[in-house]
């Protein structure tokens, strides 16, 4: 297909209806412009090869070169290569769901752009600038309620996969992803279900893989840091994503399976206790009233002070307080947290308090804000 020129609106930061409109009207932007500039320079390099511009032999000489250069590349852009990513989100958005929040990666990593993720929504998605993300480098999807539902059981051996699967005829028959190794396999859920719960073997004390639901996060487009291809399976087949009850799920009988009595009372019990041992001497929180702007907030907790007193197994370090980091599994603690900020040595992972927080509990961003509104306000930090 060869792209022709169209007259575009200056950018402006505006919301779409959906992310697919915002996505074209970045990538068509970036077009012209692009078109723009080549034909710019062309244009500078014909006045000098015809003598508009006075030039030597050498300067000539070098104006063809770039002249063939920028010749080359208008070539390669009207051949549409810009428009490709958005054809891989168009298969993205018609495999999981039109309503599926995406969720921008940094290129080759895991790692999201926005520290705030868990607290998206799918009209914020909708953001030109979000959509500016979203075609800069992987894609992930964000899971649970945020898309309708949408989970995955993430596996983390080819073998364990594959027998996974066998133990779940009906539930294999959904769409399955893969980074370097293992696979997801993504449901739609009906009913109550967990949130993020890693899922490990009886015998040893090794990670088999993890439920995601909400507040959880998938990578299904681009590169993986093992520098293999992220694809979603079978793309030459019939797709769909398998509704089911999370009591459906048959897992291995060698693994601590997740439960789903763990979807909300688990939330609020873990959350309840870790603020009981703030107020141990307090019997009641004094009347936070209106929630404080996020910035502020984070400048009144001591994220170090709380990681040492209610993280379980935490000790004090040159650099900080170490911990056992949340993010992946390990034996030996590798994460460093101090009074605004964590970070992993282990995986990279890297963010403040509220990022750390809501990995540590499994709880949402709001209920982590008001925990630490809470615990801000009991006059203890």
């Amino acid at each position: 297909m060869n792209y022709t020129t169209n007259t575009m609106s200056p950018y402006t930061e505006q919301s779409f209806g959906h992310p697919l409109a915002g996505i074209r009207f970045v990538i068509e932007r970036n077009f012209l412009r692009m078109k723009s500039d080549h034909e710019s320079e062309i244009a500078q390099c014909d006045a000098i090869l015809s003598g508009i511009v006075e030039g030597s032999d050498s300067k000539k000489k070098l104006a063809s070169q770039v002249r063939e250069q920028h010749l080359r590349m208008l070539r390669d852009l009207e051949s549409g290569y810009l428009f490709d990513k958005l054809h891989e989100i168009e298969k993205i958005f018609a495999v999981f769901g039109m309503k599926t929040v995406l969720l921008p990666i940094r290129y080759c990593t895991k790692k999201p752009f926005h520290d705030d993720w868990p607290n998206l929504k799918f009209e914020d998605t909708c953001e030109v600038s979000y959509c500016e993300d979203l075609i800069s480098g992987n894609i992930g999807i964000v899971q649970g309620e945020a898309s309708e539902n949408l989970v995955s059981v993430d596996v983390d051996s080819d073998q364990d996969f594959i027998d996974f699967l066998k133990l779940n005829p009906r539930l294999s028959r959904s769409v399955k992803t893969r980074g370097s190794r293992g696979g997801n396999l993504w449901l739609r859920m009906t009913g109550e279900y967990p949130r993020v719960s890693p899922v490990k073997r009886l015998s040893i004390e090794e990670k088999w893989g993890e439920f995601r639901g909400t507040g959880g996060q998938t990578v299904v487009y681009g590169r993986h840091p093992s520098f293999e291809d992220y694809k979603i399976l079978l793309m030459d087949q019939p797709q769909e994503i398998v509704e089911c009850e999370f009591d459906e799920i048959i897992w291995p009988a060698s693994v601590i399976a997740p439960r789903r009595s763990e979807a909300r009372g688990a939330v609020e019990a873990s959350q309840k206790a870790v603020i009981q041992q703030f107020v141990r001497r307090n019997q009641t929180f004094p009347n936070t009233g209106k929630s404080s702007p996020t910035d502020a907030l984070k400048k009144q907790f001591d994220l170090a002070t709380f990681a040492m007193e209610c993280i379980p197994g935490a000790s004090f370090h040159s650099k900080g307080v170490m911990i056992s980091c949340p993010f992946h599994v390990e034996r030996t603690p590798s994460c460093y947290v101090k009074v605004d900020h964590f970070h992993c040595f282990g995986c990279e992972e890297r963010g403040d308090a509220f990022s750390l927080i809501m990995k540590q509990y499994g709880i949402s961003f709001p209920q982590a804000r008001n925990l630490i509104e809470k615990v801000v306000a009991s006059g203890l930090m």
